[in-house]
């Protein structure tokens, strides 16, 4: 039983970049009677696992996909858990792990270094535009002038009924 290991990344064509989804793919012989299962997986920092794993069975093999992200760029040694083989009579074997090694590339652009950029020119003093208190009186006109006839009609209104006896 000669298990491969695959790596598949979603929707790249080149090497996976920090903080794709990475399908770590094992695929398996399933002996005569066995069931495969998934063996529970907690990768070490910085990659982290995705969600619950998959199993895909199709003749006599099974293919196990755990999705994973990786944060850091580099190259990156992951060792999935060997799949889980269930008998008829509940015993349970199991795989031993697989190493398989992930280069992981920067997602930000190839920057020159500094020595190769030049100084620009100093910026000129943004001139400061004249304070005039002049907005702030026109406002307060406009409210005395708006507000002005409802103070009065407020006022207006007489004196409060007395209760008759």
């Amino acid at each position: 039983m000669m298990p491969t290991l695959l790596l598949l990344a979603a929707a790249q064509g080149a090497a996976p970049t920090v903080g794709d989804t990475i399908w770590v793919l094992r695929e398996v012989a399933i002996p005569a009677g066995r069931t495969v299962r998934p063996a529970d997986w907690e990768p070490e920092d910085p990659v982290e696992l995705l969600g619950p794993p998959r199993v895909i069975v199709s003749g006599g093999s099974a293919r196990i996909a755990y999705p994973v992200v990786v944060w850091v760029t580099g190259e990156h040694v992951l060792r999935p858990p060997g799949p889980l083989l269930l008998g008829p009579d509940g015993t349970v074997d199991s795989l031993p792990p697989e190493a398989v090694t992930l280069q992981v590339a920067s997602v930000l652009p190839v920057v020159p270094p500094d020595s190769t950029l030049r100084p620009q020119p100093r910026a000129e003093f943004v001139p400061r535009g004249a304070r005039t208190p002049l907005p702030a009186l026109l406002l307060l006109a406009l409210a005395a002038l708006l507000l002005a006839p409802v103070h009065w009609w407020w006022r207006r209104r007489g004196t409060a009924p007395t209760a008759a006896e």
